[in-house]
């Protein structure tokens, strides 16, 4: 087996052990990050302060204890896709021609086709 091959294996390993999130999963530890703004936990840069996710992995884990979910890698993987996320609605919005529609909790597109 060359190296190709075998950097090859390893990424499809990598890929397959990726973690599935459900729902409750997805959505909890953004309430947990709510509630950590809401009382005064952002740093003055705007950052989270640095035993953040710790605390979320805490309240994680007693609000759904056989989810198994970790600062590392879970967590810190999901708060930066999340951040990918809310940059790219955040540029789309303040695009002319895109608008948020605060209802239906997503972007939308000023348009004159029916």
């Amino acid at each position: 087996m060359d190296v190709g091959s075998r950097s090859q294996i390893n990424e499809q390993y990598r890929r397959a052990c990726r973690r599935i999130w459900i729902k409750e999963e997805e959505e909890t530890p953004l309430s947990i990050m709510d509630e950590i703004v809401a009382n005064g936990g952002r740093a003055d840069c705007g950052s989270f302060k640095a035993r953040t996710l710790k605390i979320m992995e805490s309240r994680l884990a007693n609000i759904l204890p056989n989810c198994g979910l970790r600062v590392s890698p879970h967590i810190e993987s999901n708060v930066k896709i999340w951040k990918q996320d809310y940059g790219v609605v955040y540029d789309m919005i303040k695009t002319s021609g895109f608008g948020w529609n605060s209802v239906r909790k997503c972007a939308e597109v000023d348009s004159n086709e029916s």
